[in-house]
């Protein structure tokens, strides 16, 4: 194997372990929701939660159509040039835009996360603390909110997060704010005690070495993926050149890339 194909699965692996301890980290969240238990705000959910049942068919449907649309967007052929960039030549296409409303997204990840994430990384089992997931997109921010719990008593865990891509090309993810229900939380506290209890809550975690990584990530302290860029199959490279959350959309700016090693095979 090459030495780009050794880097290449060795970065797969990484971001594999960063999303399963992500999920990880948001179900071992639970404890902050212990403490406040007794607090009348933490019982009702974010203004902006939807009701929603995860089976509904509809639900599992308007998934399947976003995962679709999203995988033909990725793989689609674009006008282009090759470019010379004095190491090696790189085709890259015009700059292209793609976008998700929140309730396409949400429901993808009500409907499909858990099976994508068992499909890609071997997450088994979804964690039991984890009932709901959802996400809402708002002027600047992104809202993602997770249910502790079961779903009629569960408590419902957000966090706002404001995502950017810096000029280097990394991704991410400056926190805002953190509540339990309606109610605020410090997200210094929030995210520190659910990364002390992580290894507790979920034995499967121990020895991973990201998980202190992915809670300075949620924490804005380092970036969510030091080169935004999604490989495809076929050798390509989708790279996120900008983001921007408006008007109930998450709209993305991006360019696909193909290196002359490549398509020289």
């Amino acid at each position: 194997m090459s030495q780009d194909g050794v880097e290449e699965r060795a970065g797969a692996g990484r971001r594999a372990r960063r999303l399963i301890v992500a999920v990880g980290l948001v179900a071992a969240a639970g404890v902050t929701v212990a403490v406040v238990a007794g607090t009348q705000l933490s019982r009702l959910s974010p203004l902006w939660w939807r009701p929603l049942d995860p089976s509904d068919q509809r639900v599992v449907t308007r998934a399947l159509v976003q995962e679709n649309q999203a995988i033909s967007t990725l793989h689609r052929v674009r006008p282009g040039s090759w470019t010379d960039l004095g190491d090696r030549t790189v085709w890259l296409s015009e700059p292209w835009f793609h976008e998700i409303d929140d309730e396409s997204a949400t429901a993808w990840l009500s409907g499909r996360l858990p099976g994508w994430l068992a499909a890609e990384f071997g997450l088994d089992e979804w964690p039991e603390e984890l009932s709901e997931v959802q996400v809402d997109f708002a002027d600047g921010a992104i809202r993602v909110g997770a249910r502790l719990g079961g779903r009629e008593r569960g408590r419902v865990l957000s966090a706002t997060l404001r995502p950017r891509v810096d000029d280097d090309g990394s991704l991410w993810l400056d926190a805002a704010g953190v509540a339990v229900g309606r109610l605020p939380l410090p997200t210094w506290w929030v995210i520190g005690e659910a990364k002390a209890g992580a290894a507790e809550r979920l034995p499967d975690l121990d020895g991973l070495p990201d998980a202190g990584v992915v809670a300075d990530a949620l924490m804005g302290r380092e970036p969510v993926m030091d080169s935004a860029v999604l490989r495809l199959a076929d050798g390509r490279r989708v790279r996120l050149l900008a983001i921007r959350v408006r008007n109930g959309k998450l709209e993305v700016l991006c360019q696909t890339e193909l290196r002359s090693e490549v398509a020289a095979r």
